[in-house]
């Protein structure tokens, strides 16, 4: 076998690396299954590809089919495509930032499959999984502070769509699909709960109660509601004096410079 020089180094710089592995190589064992130098054995060693990180990899990867097959009643492991099918075209698709149409061949039968669903199923599913991953952060138990806010993904096509809304045309962009995103943002932590589709039909602070009720249904102690100045009008304060404490900040027009003014001349 080709004897290998080790190297000492104390900087490693990685491109385009999924992970690797981490093991302790074992006393017995000769190094064949990687290139590791004998006096090596029984001692730590990276072999290519860290533990942990796979071990995390691979638990997302489960959790991601167990919530694609409850939610849409899949059948794992079965002549039929399930949420490991499914998923594989899902990530490929986030992860080239493009529709699911663009890079694989099975969206008909994905929203096929959503279709025969509900709405509620696929709630239900996501927090399953989501107090399934959070429950060493005792979140059932602890005072919890939820961040609303809204993101947008970019549509170029034509539609009278309510899900679509328009926009200026600015490079090709004539309309964008709004979602409403709620997030545990305790201490240093950020968690994604729950992402809802807006349309024109519903007022924001519609779609802000229909999460809330659902929220409130897992969580049992939310402390404080976080709203940025998007967020800042009559409808919406009104809406959450009855539901819980809030945080909105205020909008910076004049009128609200000139209250504050006057407030601090007394």
């Amino acid at each position: 076998m080709k004897k290998i020089p080790v190297v000492h180094e104390n900087h490693l710089e990685v491109y385009n690396i999924s992970g690797y592995f981490t093991r302790i190589d074992p006393k017995f064992d000769n190094g064949a299954k990687i290139d590791c130098p004998k006096e090596y054995l029984g001692k730590k060693s990276n072999s290519g590809s860290i533990m942990s990180f796979l071990g995390r990899y691979i638990l997302s990867l489960h959790t991601l089919e167990k919530f694609t097959n409850d939610a849409l009643h899949l059948t794992p492991h079965s002549n039929t495509l399930s949420g490991f099918h499914y998923n594989k075209e899902l990530l490929k698709a986030a992860s080239s930032n493009t529709y699911l149409e663009t890079v694989g061949n099975r969206a008909d039968s994905l929203h096929l499959a959503i279709e025969r669903s509900s709405i509620k199923e696929i709630k239900d599913s996501m927090f399953s999984r989501i107090i399934a991953l959070s429950k060493p952060l005792n979140f059932q138990e602890k005072n919890v502070i939820i961040a609303f806010d809204y993101t947008y993904w970019d549509f170029y096509g034509g539609s009278s769509s309510p899900w679509v809304r328009g926009w200026t045309g600015e490079n090709g962009i004539r309309g964008k699909f709004y979602f409403l995103t709620a997030s545990v943002v305790n201490s240093d932590l950020r968690l994604p709960l729950i992402s809802i589709s807006s349309t024109v039909i519903n007022t924001t602070a519609y779609e802000i109660i229909s999460i809330m009720n659902v929220l409130k249904s897992y969580f049992s102690n939310i402390d404080l509601l976080l709203f940025d100045r998007w967020f800042y009008s009559k409808e919406i304060i009104m809406s959450l004096n009855n539901i819980s404490n809030y945080l909105i900040f205020v909008k910076k027009d004049s009128d609200i410079k000139r209250e504050l003014e006057s407030m601090e001349m007394g």
